[in-house]
């Protein structure tokens, strides 16, 4: 018994000991893109900067300073006369304390696709060489997509924010209307009465002006769409029809086309209860091709709770040189607290899967939880991604932004809304 009092006696004051060893301090490296530390995903849309720090802890001894490189055309380092492929310091001198300083701010754009590591470090032995012994370097990984890839991550951040922005509202502009929570069109026909007089209203991205039986919805650059929707409205009892005439241009990746023609929208209620048709017939064009089809969605303006559903059935269109044949549905439901559902889309080349699973809002329509979940196939190419409400405070959501391709995880990103 007593060896071992001995012995952990032994292990007990050793421990202490180490609270008086002085360890050798050792300079800090640290390098950034784009504000951060773990690998970064960037699309040609981006704008790419490099920002450095260094913490000496009070050494000052003469240093090779290095920033290099590595990307999918060479290995390259950075000196004050520009890049080289030439092994050579970005500067030589003494070490100091250097606070962030961006070193780089360019568009992405025309970058080759690739993985990008680049390096910051300080070497104490200045000989403009390396000597590996005395490197203390950082570095951070960036991962540059090509244009069809930044047109997935464009889409599904595009998704992401329609979703939060329109899936669900619910505000009231005056005792004789009311909004309902799926989009400006249907909200603009809740309660609508003969004596309602001229209103303006601003719906997000889309301005709302309603003159008697008559109105026009516009879009500003908002999520794609520009130009306008002009409606004309007629009722009787507890029913209204409305007719809509479609003047907008989609922008995408990769071009533009038009969204044009009519659409004829009724609306009836009994009570609390409503029920919303909308019927595209022969006369409605997207991308210069008609479609035809339908929307049915159901309502209670008391508990909150619809469902909202369409079928545009099998499109057959000519596009871009060759026979489009697809299919178009979505389903949703909103119980009073939170949406869930799932879509589909599907052509010769092209197919889209998503669910929406517990998505919820606080009173302004500010998402406060929910997971948007999705994949899709083109060509040879399979794309998932997961749209996560992360956090949320003083009405503000944070969310994430995950994609994989062909099972890669090929990009990432965090974003506020509103931004």
């Amino acid at each position: 018994m007593s060896r071992h009092i001995i012995i952990i006696s032994i292990i007990f004051f050793g421990l202490l000991g180490w609270q008086n060893i002085v360890f050798p301090q050792t300079p800090i490296s640290d390098i950034k893109v784009n504000g951060l530390d773990e690998p970064t995903t960037l699309n040609q849309s981006d704008a790419l900067t490099i920002t450095v720090s260094l913490n000496n802890n009070q050494i000052t001894d003469n240093a090779d300073w290095w920033l290099a490189a590595d990307t999918p055309f060479g290995l390259y380092f950075f000196t004050f006369y520009g890049w080289t492929t030439d092994w050579a310091p970005a500067h030589q001198g003494p070490l100091f304390h250097l606070a962030p300083f961006e070193v780089l701010n360019m568009p992405v754009s025309g970058f080759p696709a690739g993985r990008y590591t680049i390096y910051f470090g300080v070497d104490t032995n200045m000989d403009g060489d390396v000597t590996w012994d005395s490197l203390y370097v950082d570095s951070v990984v960036a991962n540059i997509v090509s244009g069809e890839a930044s047109g997935y991550m464009n889409s599904v951040e595009r998704m992401a924010k329609a979703l939060f922005d329109t899936t669900y509202k619910n505000l009231k502009a005056s005792e004789t209307m009311s909004f309902l929570p799926f989009s400006p069109m249907i909200g603009t026909t809740s309660k609508m009465s003969s004596k309602f007089a001229n209103y303006t209203y601003t719906y997000g991205c889309v301005r709302v002006e309603i003159e008697d039986r008559s109105g026009t919805i516009y879009y500003d650059e908002c999520y794609g769409l520009d130009g306008s929707i002009h409606f004309t409205y007629d009722f009787s009892g507890s029913t209204y029809v409305l007719h809509y005439n479609y003047d907008l241009t989609c922008s995408y990746y990769g071009g533009s086309c038009d969204i044009t023609g009519l659409v004829t929208m009724t609306v009836s209620y009994e009570g609390a209860d409503y029920t919303i048709s909308i019927d595209y017939g022969d006369s409605f064009y997207v991308c210069g091709q008609p479609i035809s089809g339908s929307c049915l969605i159901t309502y209670n303006e008391t508990t909150g709770k619809y469902t909202y559903s369409y079928d545009f059935g099998e499109y057959t269109g000519y596009y871009n040189g060759q026979t489009v044949r697809c299919d178009w549905n979505n389903d949703f439901t909103y119980d009073g607290q939170y949406v869930n559902g799932s879509g589909t889309y599907a052509d010769a080349d092209f197919t889209l899967s998503y669910e929406v699973a517990d998505l919820c809002y606080d009173e302004q329509g500010i998402p406060t939880g929910g997971i948007i979940l999705g994949n899709f196939t083109y060509i040879e190419k399979d794309i998932t991604f997961k749209i996560e409400i992360t956090s949320y405070s003083d009405g503000v959501a944070t969310y994430s932004i995950i994609i994989w391709e062909n099972g890669e995880k090929t990009y990432s990103k965090t974003g506020q809304y509103p931004a």
